[in-house]
């Protein structure tokens, strides 16, 4: 199993919005549905904690907006499937705002392809949330072909991730992470 708690997010007035993704498989890497409890500690202090189940291909995501402070965190994913336990960890932080940071547009679009047959997707929706800033936006899409612009508050030269959920007209969904520096 991967668990990755993202970051670092920058506490700008409000708290941060915390991304956690992750992967669940079998040694051979098949992805598997499975219940996944997520514990998000702070000097071994329980912040927040609750299940979710990863989707068919093994993956799963999370979005927290419980009050984090400034100061280092460590999330802890476990899972239990065929008798076994495991867990994996993954630390992310959260900084005071170093840098000034100007709005920028991003303008974004792609193609949506079925893993597991690699044929596009004909309709459904597009999540995109930079993990850093919890900027979000969702828009529909046919043919496979999704476009999204938006505004949000950047700082020149630091590294974001930017949390890509396609969720198909069936309701099956996929989910990557990109990660891209702001110019």
């Amino acid at each position: 199993m991967i668990v990755d708690g993202g970051g670092p997010y920058a506490k700008v007035g409000s708290n941060p919005v915390v991304t956690v993704t992750g992967n669940v498989t079998y040694v051979n890497g098949t992805g598997i549905s499975s219940s996944v409890n997520i514990t998000i500690t702070k000097d071994g202090v329980v912040q927040t904690s609750g299940n979710i189940t990863s989707n068919n291909i093994g993956s799963f995501y999370n979005v927290y907006s419980s009050s984090f402070d400034t100061g280092t965190y460590i999330v802890n994913a476990t899972t239990s499937y065929g008798g076994f336990t495991i867990s994996n960890t993954s630390t992310f932080a959260v900084t005071s705002t170093s840098g000034i940071c100007q709005t920028q547009d991003l303008s974004l679009s792609a193609i949506a392809y079925d893993a597991s047959t690699g044929n596009v997707v004909s309709t459904g929706t597009s999540k995109l949330i930079i993990q850093e800033t919890g900027d979000e936006k969702d828009v529909a899409f046919t043919n496979g072909i999704w476009s999204a612009t938006f505004s949000t508050c950047l700082t020149s030269g630091s590294q974001y991730h930017l949390l890509v959920k396609i969720v198909d007209s069936t309701g099956i969904s996929s989910s990557s992470v990109l990660v891209f520096r702001a110019p």
